[in-house]
């Protein structure tokens, strides 16, 4: 659930609470023709943190979440396919100035065809 300064999830265990601040990008996965659910991947400016995954929402929740993330000038990104995310932070952390300079950085993610062509690029390193 979006609040005024972080998303949290606590009616479940194990809780969940991630500051505005800490969110690089957001990209939702699984975004298709007839879902009923979708995925959250979080991305944290912290490139050494592993990303957070808020699975299976309910789709209905998609536009709420957008417009939070848009009022916050947090960056998003949907696709239809789920993402190694390990892999791609490992390329960036690696090389920040090849994933900005010649990757076209997160605006990459903007295509979910190009998303999915530059992971498909990172496994094959």
């Amino acid at each position: 659930m979006p609040t005024v300064n972080c998303l949290v999830s606590l009616t479940e265990t194990p809780f969940f609470v991630c500051t505005i601040e800490e969110i690089e990008v957001v990209f939702f996965e699984r975004i298709g023709a007839m879902i009923k659910n979708f995925d959250l991947v979080i991305i944290y400016k912290d490139y050494t943190r592993q990303v957070s995954f808020i699975n299976a929402i309910p789709i209905h929740f998609k536009d709420q979440i957008k417009f939070w993330l848009d009022s916050n000038d947090i960056i998003f990104f949907e696709g239809e396919k789920s993402l190694k995310w390990d892999k791609i932070l490992k390329r960036i952390r690696d090389d920040p100035e090849t994933f900005v300079n010649e990757e076209g950085g997160w605006g990459a993610f903007a295509d979910d065809d190009e998303a999915i062509e530059q992971e498909n690029e990172i496994e094959n390193q």
